[in-house]
């Protein structure tokens, strides 16, 4: 590492461009946490930079630079060198799904970071759709739990997951990528954090409240208001009013269309659960069924005909004889077909039919009940009760 930043800083004619990108391996830091103002990065007039002509070119509210040796467009970001070698184990990381770098570029104490050009914001994306078919919706959303999930094995928090950070890297808008690691937070095996910036209608309830919390809790609180967006249309949590903006958060409260279907409320549910602990993991979130059933129905809206369903994003009410309600983590003792909840752990069933699964439950038809770890079971002719808040 201390060659690789000699080499970095080293006063070496740096006309003719030294790409160190090829040269570098990822280092072990411990923790890495940075934050900067956007002017850090703001357009600069057109001028060489080695092999490349940056802010030749602009498109909307896009700058463009230009390789002069393949002749492609391309993006750069520009750094003080402090910034880059702060930032440069997450930035020559190799997180699957994010937006991969092309060369980096040292010039008159600044680093350039070049990245393929992109075609879109997942924010614009959505803005001119409207709301997406669950189909879509799958196929964009499966891209970046991936993400996530990879970054939290590498203890990488990403902290500022939101739609306009994620861009497309081909015309067809099919793949998609995390445009920049410059928020993520690299720790050393503690995901612990105290920082309150976020963009406000991401930001999670704990957030609010004094002392720390889980920087993977709050990534997967944004993906679920991530996934309540590209569904519905809009987010989750929204007023003009800032106060009344978090205090909305601080509820829990959320209503999701009957044009959503089951499963995908089950998944939203599970994101947007009030209680961080209790909220899915990427790893586990990826086996969940309605990635397989929007893919299979890639134009699906769900028809929730002699059902009346409604989310309970903290915890459910007390049932009746013949009402379900859903539980984030496991399923209660059963007895004369009435369904509570329960923390922990199953008690055995008397003159039932259980069927226990790994991950997902089955529907629930008559006499049979399915039992499950992580997700309740999507149901059918019944009725789920929404809880006031303890």
């Amino acid at each position: 590492m201390s060659f690789i930043l000699h080499a970095l800083l080293s006063p070496a004619p740096f006309s003719d461009t030294i790409s160190v990108y090829t040269r570098m391996r990822a280092p072990t830091l411990t923790t890495v946490s940075l934050f900067f103002t956007s002017e850090m990065n703001s357009p600069s007039a057109p001028h060489l930079a080695g092999h490349y002509v940056v802010n030749c070119k602009k498109e909307g509210d896009q700058h463009y630079s230009l390789d002069l040796r393949t002749l492609q467009l391309c993006h750069c970001k520009e750094y003080p060198a402090t910034t880059f070698l702060a930032l440069a184990p997450l930035i020559l990381s190799d997180i699957e799904g994010v937006h991969k770098v092309l060369d980096v570029t040292h010039l008159n104490g600044k680093f350039y970071v070049f990245s393929p050009r992109t075609f879109g914001d997942l924010h614009n994306f959505l803005k001119e759709r409207r709301q997406l078919k669950e189909g879509l919706a799958a196929s964009i959303f499966r891209q970046i739990v991936l993400l996530v999930r990879d970054a939290h094995r590498k203890n990488v928090v990403l902290r500022d997951l939101k739609l306009k950070n994620f861009v497309f890297e081909d015309q067809e808008n099919t793949t998609l990528r995390l445009h920049t690691l410059d928020d993520a937070h690299l720790h050393n095996g503690s995901d612990i954090l105290t920082d309150r910036r976020s963009c406000p209608e991401y930001i999670c309830p704990e957030m609010l409240l004094p002392g720390s919390y889980s920087g993977q809790a709050r990534d997967l609180w944004s993906l679920g208001v991530i996934l309540y967006t590209l569904l519905v249309g809009h987010y989750p949590f929204f007023d003009t009013n800032p106060r009344m903006l978090l205090t909305k958060i601080c509820s829990g409260y959320y209503a999701v269309p009957e044009s959503v279907s089951r499963l995908g409320r089950n998944v939203i549910s599970s994101l947007l659960a009030h209680d961080p602990a209790r909220r899915v993991t990427a790893e586990i979130l990826l086996h969940h069924p309605w990635f397989e059933k929007a893919r299979d129905e890639p134009l699906y809206t769900a028809s929730l005909a002699d059902q009346s369903v409604a989310t309970a994003p903290l915890f459910p009410a007390p049932l009746a004889d013949q009402t379900v309600a859903t539980a984030p983590l496991f399923p209660a003792p059963l007895a004369d077909q009435t369904v509570a909840t329960a923390p922990l752990f199953l008690v055995p069933l008397t003159n039932q039919t259980v069927a226990t699964v790994l991950l997902f439950p089955a529907p629930l038809t008559d006499q049979t009940v399915a039992t499950a770890l992580f997700f309740p079971a999507p149901l059918t002719n019944q009725t789920v009760v929404t809880a006031t808040p303890p």
